[in-house]
């Protein structure tokens, strides 16, 4: 059949098939090389030069193919190997990071003298921080140094141990105060002695990160105040408005709310005095009687009689500390719909007031009025609520995008999802690896099964039209034969009667 359709086929679509044939088999060929070829996969990535020295080296020992690239930062192994070769090194004890922790000590040294032994100390305390603030996923790497003093009996002025650091972040990521404030601590932490304020952090163009440094100086305090100041009226507004949209509607009403808060600490001491009996005299702590002999008076029992008695009262002494950040003074303003009346405007006012815990004592002040005209929707807090909604799904798009990268960089496989459900392993597994190449050779043999198929409709109709046209041909030479025997038995009987 096939030899037949190929006979039966005009030139144009002989030489379509056999191009089409070839570049199928071209790109089969391609993708299968693609498919079998060894593939490599990132074994360390933002190395040091000096940390991908000691990894090359280490590599070259065990004898295992690898690959430089990014500039010698970045090491391709295998992706067989990948794997095995990261737990190998990590457990072989490679100093990575730039520095060695406590391995130091893992072999004694006989005959060390005191000063190498705190050398190695603060080498392997500068080590380990520097491992545990490069694994924040912001810090690319960093440099710790410390000032540890010794210790002396007869040391008149002891100095006080300090730390600098120094912070190489990934490009585009910050910290913000609170990660800076937490490195600080953390380090303080593990320094005998070390406070929080002496350790001094910089970035890797050396402006200053330290929070508290931050913290004391005029323009950060005026920030910070001004931030409470915000969070304590976003929050008051919020209850407010809620309360209010239960009786209005949604936008019906405008709270504004202004808070002046106290950030000054105050110490008071308070003294009470303590009464003792019923007549308030107190209590009797002491009271002497002595008799003193007369001179002149010889008689028993005689002489002057002395009574001291002191009365001590109780005392109750009490110190109050008063945190900064306590509100000073409310003011508060609503306006609701014109439709309110009076009574309502009153019934509004004790409420609201009730809601933000509004105290008169204090200087506490509210004014509710009623709108001259219709009030208009916040189109611009709406806009800006939705900017939000999209800012946080697109921070957790990206935050899942990354998760995914280091996934893969890592090595780890993403959990199965709806389009490997129920698929065997080596079909999830060619999936999940090959993705790409799965779906390219799928296309290919789309497109293949397409072209047979017009091939192959094209030739049986031709055949078609063929027989059709062999019918009608047949057809046609019948007809002729039965002209020509119908005019031959014709001529017959004619041609008898005259020889007669």
């Amino acid at each position: 059949m096939l030899k037949e359709t190929w006979n039966n086929s005009e030139l144009a679509s002989r030489s379509g098939l056999i191009g089409g044939v070839v570049v199928i088999l071209t790109l089969t060929f391609i993708a299968a090389w693609w498919l079998l070829q060894s593939r490599n996969g990132v074994l360390f990535t933002d190395l040091e030069p000096g940390d991908a020295a000691a990894v090359v080296s280490e590599l070259e020992r065990m004898k295992v193919d690898y690959t430089l690239a990014v500039d010698g930062t970045r090491i391709l192994v295998s992706q067989d190997e990948v794997h095995e070769v990261r737990l190998k090194l990590l457990g072989s004890g490679l100093p990575l990071s730039g520095g060695v922790g406590f391995e130091l000590f893992d072999k004694a040294e006989f005959g060390m003298t005191e000063f190498a032994q705190r050398i190695n100390f603060q080498r392997a305390m500068q080590g380990e921080l520097t491992r545990t603030i490069t694994s924040l996923k912001e810090v690319k790497f960093a440099r710790v140094h410390l000032v540890m003093p010794e210790a002396s009996l007869f040391q008149k002025d002891k100095t006080s141990p300090s730390a600098s650091i120094t912070l190489f972040l990934k490009s585009g990521a910050q910290l913000d105060q609170q990660q800076t404030e937490g490195i600080q601590r953390l380090v303080s932490a593990s320094v005998p002695g070390l406070e929080t304020d002496a350790v001094t952090i910089i970035d890797q163009y050396g402006k200053t990160m330290s929070a508290l440094a931050e913290a004391e100086s005029g323009p950060a305090i005026v920030t910070t105040r001004l931030h409470k100041k915000k969070e304590v009226e976003a929050y008051l507004i919020e209850k407010t408005t809620r309360v209010l949209e239960r009786t209005f509607g949604p936008g019906k009403a405008i709270v504004s709310i202004d808070v002046t808060l106290n950030f000054d600490q105050t110490k008071t001491t308070r003294e009470e005095v303590i009464p003792g009996s019923k007549d308030n005299r107190g209590m009797v702590r002491k009271r002497e009687s002595r008799s003193q002999p007369g001179t002149k008076n010889k008689q028993k029992g005689g002489g002057e009689l002395n009574t001291e008695v002191e009365y001590r009262l109780g005392r109750s002494v009490a110190q109050i500390v008063s945190t900064p950040g306590g509100i000073e003074r409310l003011s508060v303003g609503v306006l609701v719909p014109a439709s309110t009346t009076e009574v309502q405007l009153k019934q509004i006012k004790d409420l609201v007031a009730m809601a933000v815990g509004l105290d008169p004592v204090r200087g506490d002040d509210i004014a509710v009025h009623s709108a001259a005209g219709e009030i208009l929707p916040a189109q611009q807090d709406e806009l800006t609520r939705s900017g939000s909604t999209g800012l946080q799904t697109a921070e957790a798009v990206t935050d899942d995008l990354v998760r995914q990268a280091n996934a893969s960089e890592q090595g780890q496989t993403p959990g199965p999802d709806s389009k490997t459900a129920g698929l065997p392993a080596w079909m999830t597994a060619l999936w999940t690896q090959h993705a790409e190449i799965v779906i390219s050779i799928g296309v290919v043999l789309v497109l293949l099964l397409l072209l047979m198929i017009g091939l192959i409709s094209k030739t049986s109709h031709k055949k078609r039209a063929n027989q059709r046209r062999l019918l009608i041909d047949e057809r046609e030479r019948v007809l002729n034969q039965l002209k020509t025997w119908i005019n031959t038995d014709e001529l017959t009987p004619q041609s008898e009667g005259k020889s007669s």
